[in-house]
């Protein structure tokens, strides 16, 4: 086994258990009752699906990487959810529950969501015939599955 391989276990094994920790410190009525805060519910939208892709597409504007490099990194930019936040929130000793219900609506809403953006946004950074995208394939295939 390669020290990558080794690696790539450790980490999906970390994370694994830092999610299963932070899940069972948090009562499922918590969640519904942080998921329903409308005005926090906007802000993290407004985060994860304006300013984050605003600053990517910025910065890839100024530094005209590569299509498949651009590609990548927006792709990184509109997929929110990431299931860092909650363990990290932990941590830094804010509100677990309403991290792991932002995750958990972010994360659902992004199936939708973030196809769409995609499909908006690459043909601003990215320009070659290899890097179209269907949207309404991926959300099929999204939601199938």
């Amino acid at each position: 086994m390669s020290v990558d391989q080794l690696i790539n276990i450790v980490v999906t094994i970390t994370l694994i258990e830092m999610m299963i920790g932070t899940g069972l410190g948090v009562a499922l009525e918590e969640i519904v009752v942080a998921a329903g805060k409308r005005a926090l519910l906007l802000r993290a939208a407004l985060a994860n699906y304006i300013c984050v892709p605003g600053v990517v597409i910025g910065l890839l504007l100024c530094f005209h990487p590569p299509p498949m490099v651009a590609a990548g990194l927006l792709i990184v930019a509109i997929c929110p959810g990431a299931p860092y936040g909650p363990p990290l929130t932990a941590l830094a000793k804010g509100n677990v529950t309403a991290a792991v219900g932002l995750m958990v609506i972010l994360a659902g809403s992004s199936v939708i969501a973030a196809p769409l953006l995609l499909r908006l946004l690459l043909p601003v950074v990215a320009v070659g015939p290899a890097l179209k995208i269907d949207a309404a394939r991926i959300v099929k295939s999204l939601i199938a599955s």
